[in-house]
């Protein structure tokens, strides 16, 4: 009974897992194939610069990640805010930080009878940001570009600022 009882939760997770792979693919085709890319960043062949008003940056892909830039951040930025951004979201790049998150999502889903791993997997994504974010300030050598950036990006309309959590 009891080799019996393991088996079943191996095969559920081995289901789940599987599940949970082919929704992160499928999720993350969509994502890329909707986006509207208006072609590279001059001077920075990784960075795709995407034809959209809101403000975005973020690191995408999981072998050969990518960094897309919306041209709403692009107009929002100066040079020194935008340096402070890409070096934010090349560290994510070099780390291969979507592949890490999106593994660790798909575990702590096949894993399901371990609740601890659901919390781990959202601290791992704080630490990431945090890590990325020291190797901005690392690389502009100050901090006020990449604060001014941050909330630049993450004002709304009406003067709000939204998403970035109180560590950062």
């Amino acid at each position: 009974v009891a080799l019996f009882a393991l088996a079943a939760l191996g095969v559920a997770v081995l289901f789940v897992s599987l599940r949970g792979a082919w929704r992160q693919v499928g999720a993350h085709r969509r994502l890329v194939r909707a986006l509207p890319v208006a072609g590279s960043l001059p001077g920075h062949p990784a960075v795709c610069v995407v034809d959209v008003a809101a403000p975005l940056a973020f690191c995408a892909g999981w072998l050969h990640p990518r960094i897309y830039v919306s041209t709403g951040t692009l107009s929002r930025l100066s040079e020194s805010e935008l340096r402070a951004v890409l070096a934010h979201e090349h560290h994510h790049r070099a780390r291969r930080d979507p592949l890490r998150l999106a593994v660790g999502r798909v575990l702590f889903q096949a894993l399901f009878f371990l609740p601890v791993l659901r919390p781990l997997h959202e601290r791992y994504g704080e630490v990431a940001e945090l890590t990325a974010d020291a190797a901005a300030l690392e690389a502009t050598g100050r901090a006020g570009p990449l604060a001014s950036a941050m909330l630049s990006i993450a004002a709304t309309p009406a003067g709000e600022v939204v998403g970035i959590s109180p560590e950062r």
